[in-house]
């Protein structure tokens, strides 16, 4: 009882400075094993997951420390207490003790030099060096001690030169230590883990001069080396667990922040985003998705994506498709809005698994709406199929534009010769009529297709709106009621009157098929002037113009459709029954015109479409033919045509008007003719498009073999020739087909009356040609075209 009354005194006075006698190390051994355990059992409770290496270091650390600890507790508190003979823990533990104490400090240290974790090989190689020293001092010790206690059996541990080795070790250990510290990096951590490291190096290093001055100063050494060492052991839990906490608090933010990104990512796609349940009904959409459906979020979780679907079919590969495979990409389908309209979509989905069990728990689609990309593309497919349309239009002009040149050129000959009391005169005029609206026609569709360019002039609404209203009534049903209310005294409009004849028959076609084919239409013509802003239609100024109002009594349109009415390719009528570009045509041509057009509608109370042109100060002239004698003639003309109809008619023509016509189907031998014969002609017309030699080359020859010789180029398809004039070709006019007849012998006239031109002018009497010897009769030509 006095002995263990003892041992607790002396235990007791280890806390005031006292020496303690044997029970010297039991205080600051256990004190260390609580230390270093506390540290262990933050590194297991408090470590990452994935596990860090210095994390995994430190675990290694903090338990060696805390097992050398206890071995010195054992050593210390066992024999003090009388339960061991210290001789036999003399005999095993001393050089394992200072081994383990070592490995400890090394392990520490180089987990600590982990921390920078800009450089992971250093203190790798830190470890490696420093365990390799250990295990060195160790076997060595153990060999020295194993031979000394052998032949010294009641020998004790003591200060031998094995502690002095273990001491040198652990001071160049933590030395080292203390360099690559301070020589890796800054701050807080730094500067705490060097201190810890100048407390172990110290708690080393001074046991050296304790050991050298033997027993003497024990007093003073002990006590300091006990308390830098234990001091030493806080600042490193103070480092792991500030670090740690620093790093979790950084990893929270960085998991707010990254939240926070994804979730507006995900509020702010335009996407539709749907997680779903096990069922299909949503758990959490963004709002794409409540825009896309139409729904509320509360009602969104009541409905599956699957009842948005229009089409069973589609439910049912979707549903196959994911529990087969598990996800879908890219499945086009066709979503239900809440207002009952259709949507074009594409959807993308996945299934989502229960981490633990694996099992499908529910759903995550992204949905896209592809409406208005699927409404552009068809737009894209009809706009090119429209432009095949406008080049094939083009082509087929050019040939029925020959075709009706050679119809109405015949035809009117046939006329001028019946002088009007033949019994076919009547049939013959006829015959022009239809051939003159047929020219129109084709005028229209090269001007729908681009293909042709606008011909500006003072045009007569008045006389303009009658002949269209004259030919709708042909063509329009018996049901259908057409009024006009025409202003006698409107003014004459600067403007295309093929595109103008376009616009009205586009409006009353389109009031046609809003009343299926029985109803009411009023076209309605009349001044109307502008004085104020506020009465103003919209994109037009102040000032004068002429106003055309078409009304039908049709089923009429709601707001929607009257905002998009004017939208290329839209239409409300059936696939296939209409382009829905009538009306967007009619607002590009008006918008040209430097006009606009409005609409009035109700459902069911019919549509107004007015039309306000730009008024001129200009008189239109009379659209009424009036009869003029052809301006006649003695030169010669040169007239190539690849069509040999259209090449007999020229000759008939021009050699009725008192001409020399030399007649040609071949540009090559036309030009051969020319070269033979330079000045003997004083004209040449030429077909533009002609196999082998166009107009354009057959006219840059012509200019090399006669300079200034005039030269009318003809076409039945309209293009531009500026640049071919200033390319010096000698084209001084264009003439589209068919041409009039009076106007085409004014312009031969005019050419041939020019000044500055060489026709006329005499040439060498053998450059003369013959008639019979270079052309043949082209009367006769023409018969035998007729025979044929």
């Amino acid at each position: 009882m006095d002995s263990f009354i003892d041992v607790t005194l002396h235990l007791v006075s280890q806390f005031t400075g006292g020496h303690g006698g044997i029970a010297a190390g039991i205080v600051p051994f256990g004190l260390g094993a609580a230390l270093w355990g506390t540290l262990l059992v933050f590194s297991l409770t408090l470590r990452r997951s994935p596990c860090l290496p210095r994390e995994r270091m430190l675990v290694w650390g903090f338990g060696l420390g805390l097992t050398r600890e206890l071995v010195m507790l054992v050593m210390a508190a066992l024999p003090a207490y009388g339960i061991v003979d210290s001789h036999v823990l003399h005999v095993i533990f001393p050089p394992l003790e200072h081994a383990l104490f070592d490995a400890g400090l090394v392990v520490v240290a180089g987990a600590f030099l982990l921390y920078p974790g800009d450089d992971q090989l250093m203190p790798r190689r830190f470890v490696q060096t420093g365990l390799g020293l250990v295990l060195l001092c160790y076997l060595a010790s153990f060999w020295w001690w194993g031979n000394h206690i052998t032949g010294n059996p009641d020998s004790q541990f003591g200060q031998t030169w094995c502690d002095w080795l273990f001491r040198m070790n652990a001071s160049v250990i933590m030395a080292a230590a203390i360099a690559f510290m301070l020589a890796r990096t800054r701050g807080w951590v730094r500067n705490v883990v060097s201190l810890a490291f100048v407390f172990l190096f110290l708690n080393e290093f001074l046991k050296i001069p304790d050991m050298l001055l033997g027993e003497t100063y024990e007093h003073v050494f002990t006590p300091l080396r006990h308390g830098l060492y234990m001091a030493a052991i806080p600042l490193f839990g103070y480092v792991y667990i500030r670090e740690l906490w620093e790093e979790r608090e950084r990893g929270l933010g960085d998991l707010l922040e990254s939240e926070e990104r994804y979730r507006s990512l995900f509020e702010n796609s335009r996407d539709a985003i749907c997680i779903c349940g096990n069922g299909f009904a949503s758990v959490v959409c963004n709002r794409a998705m409540l825009d896309l459906t139409g729904y509320s979020d509360k009602e969104m979780h009541y409905i599956t994506i699957l009842d948005l679907l229009a089409s069973r079919n589609e439910r049912i590969i979707l549903q196959h498709e994911l529990d087969t495979y598990g996800s879908v990409k890219d499945f086009d389908l066709k979503l239900r809005h809440k207002c009952g309209r259709l949507l074009d979509c594409r959807l993308s989905a996945t299934l989502r698994r229960d981490k633990v069990s694996g099992d499908v728990i529910g759903y995550q689609s992204i949905i896209r709406d592809m409406t208005e990309r699927n409404r552009v593309e068809a737009m894209t497919r009809q706009a090119g199929k429209m432009e095949a349309m406008g080049t094939l239009a083009g082509g087929i002009a050019h040939d029925f534009n020959n075709i009706l040149a050679a119809i109405l050129g015949y035809a009117n000959s046939a006329l001028r010769q019946d002088h009007g009391n033949g019994p076919v005169t009547e049939m013959l005029r006829e015959v022009i009529r239809s051939g003159q609206r047929a020219r129109d026609l084709v005028r229209q569709i090269l001007t729908y297709s681009r293909n042709s360019d606008k011909q500006v002039q003072l045009v007569d609404l008045c006389s303009l709106v009658r002949e269209v209203l004259g030919f709708l009534r042909i063509g329009f049903p018996g049901a259908v009621e057409i009024y006009q209310d025409i202003s006698p005294d409107c003014r004459s409009v600067l403007a295309d009157p093929i595109q103008i004849h376009q616009v009205l028959m586009n409006l009353c076609t389109n009031a046609l098929q809003a009343m299926d084919g029985k109803g009411i239409i009023v076209v309605r013509l009349k001044n109307v002037t502008v004085p104020r802003a506020e009465d103003c239609p919209p994109g037009l100024a102040l000032g004068h113009y002429v106003k055309i109002e078409v009304i039908d009594n049709g089923r009429g349109m709601d707001k929607l459709t009257q905002e998009k009415i004017f939208d290329p390719f839209f239409t409300t009528r059936e696939i296939g029954k209409g382009t829905g570009m009538g009306l967007a045509s009619v607002q590009g041509i008006v918008a040209a015109h430097n006009g606009t057009i409005t609409v009035s509608s109700a459902v069911g109370k019919g549509s107004t479409f007015t039309v306000y042109f730009p008024a001129s100060e200009g008189k239109a002239e009379s659209v009424e033919p009036v009869r003029q004698e052809f301006p006649k003639g003695n030169e010669r003309i040169l007239f190539v045509d690849d069509e040999r109809s259209l090449a007999g008619y020229g000759a008939m023509l021009f050699e009725e008007l008192g001409y020399t016509v030399y007649a040609y189907t071949d540009s090559a031998e036309a030009l051969a003719f020319l070269r033979a014969h330079p000045w003997g002609v004083d004209l040449v017309i030429t077909d533009l498009n002609m196999p082998g030699m166009s107009g354009i080359e057959f006219a840059g020859g012509i200019s090399e073999i006669r300079p200034g010789l005039p030269v009318i180029l003809s076409s039945g398809y309209s293009v531009s020739l500026e640049e071919e004039r200033f390319n010096g070709s000698g084209v001084k006019a264009f003439l589209l087909k068919p041409v009039d007849e009076f106007a085409f012998s004014c312009l031969v006239r005019k050419m041939l009356d020019e000044p500055g031109g060489n026709a006329g002018e005499p040439g060498p009497p053998e450059a003369v040609p013959g008639r019979a010897a270079d052309a043949p009769d082209q009367r006769q030509y023409a018969r035998d075209r007729f025979e044929a």
